[in-house]
């Protein structure tokens, strides 16, 4: 019960102590003067990073605790657990049911929940032992998810965002990790590059900003309907360029999407993954049971030339 401590990284020395819980720790997350961590028991313990002191508990899971991801507002936390289910809540709203933000039962068609992970403001990632990675939005609840991502064929154990919000990384028990869209509509626009190294998808909100400006002078009598003409003559050729069959391809005839990269070198359980840019490039590491841990470097464009042949993969 007193597995959790705060460490100096650069001098290997034990800052804190935390107290509070009353079975082992099995997940933990840091806020900007608190912990958080979550227990065998299911309970969900705050402290105070200065003084170690517990601030509150919540009695949130049935078993035990698998992950806590804090939302970027720094005040919502979302947790899995073995018995199944996601749970957001807000620490700052009291005890629970009070401060309960969304309950999502059977997120893993009734096995465990390994992790879920923050894609939006409203929206989480949920992985585990079903082999699926799914999409929710926390303001439904009962609803099915937004997106279904397949491809795994054993249960799903981490998972990780790119910085900028347009792919994830899930790792699994088969020791495969893999790259998925997270919104496969449109993304080859937001991976191609043009002439000059930017973005399609962002030259095109530029490009369509800049025409409702001129049809918008063209109203007051300002503008050149010609100009609007023009804009609209390029906006329809990039869109043209960008758009490719795969984007559909991406996704199978059941509705689920497919995986657009693998990448190997475990040979046992993924059990954690982290991911930042690099300049220019993804850098995405890898933690597994087979005692290795894996750096891999790629571009979009790698990406891109991944895309339809790991769809064609994942679906066979």
């Amino acid at each position: 019960t007193d597995n959790l401590s705060l460490w100096n990284m650069a001098e290997g020395t034990c800052l804190q102590t935390f107290e509070g819980q009353t079975s082992p720790i099995f997940a933990c997350c840091l806020g900007k003067n608190f912990s958080l961590s979550g227990s065998k028991d299911g309970m969900v313990v705050q402290n105070d990073l200065e003084t170690g002191t517990c601030i509150r508990t919540w009695q949130v899971h049935e078993g035990l605790v698998t992950s806590i991801a804090l939302a970027s507002d720094g005040h919502q936390v979302a947790t899995t657990s073995r018995d199944g289910r996601v749970v957001v809540f807000d620490i700052n709203a009291g005890s629970l049911p009070s401060c309960l933000v969304s309950d999502i039962e059977d997120a893993a068609a009734g096995y465990t929940v390994c992790q879920a992970l923050w894609c939006g403001k409203d929206e989480l990632l949920s992985a585990g032992d079903d082999f699926c990675v799914k999409r929710w939005d926390i303001r439904n609840q009962r609803d099915p998810p937004l997106a279904s991502y397949m491809g795994h064929t054993s249960c799903v154990r981490s998972l990780a965002l790119s910085p900028d919000g347009a792919l994830f990384a899930s790792g699994a028990a088969d020791s495969s990790v893999r790259l998925w869209a997270l919104n496969p509509s449109g993304l080859r626009s937001r991976l191609t590059k043009t002439d000059d190294g930017g973005r399609v998808s962002d030259l095109l909100s530029e490009l369509k900003q800049r025409r409702e400006q001129v049809i918008e002078r063209v109203h007051q009598g300002e503008g050149d309907p010609a100009e609007v003409r023009e804009l609209t003559e390029e906006i329809e050729t990039l869109e043209r360029v960008a758009k490719d069959k795969s984007d559909e391809e991406i996704i199978d005839s059941a509705g689920y999407v497919r995986a657009v990269l693998g990448l190997s070198g475990h040979s046992l359980t993924v059990g954690s993954l982290a991911w930042q840019d690099c300049a220019g490039k993804h850098r995405l590491i890898s933690g597994a049971q087979d005692e290795s841990v894996c750096l891999f470097e790629f571009n979009d464009e790698e990406v891109m030339e991944g895309f339809s042949t790991m769809s064609r993969q994942c679906s066979q």
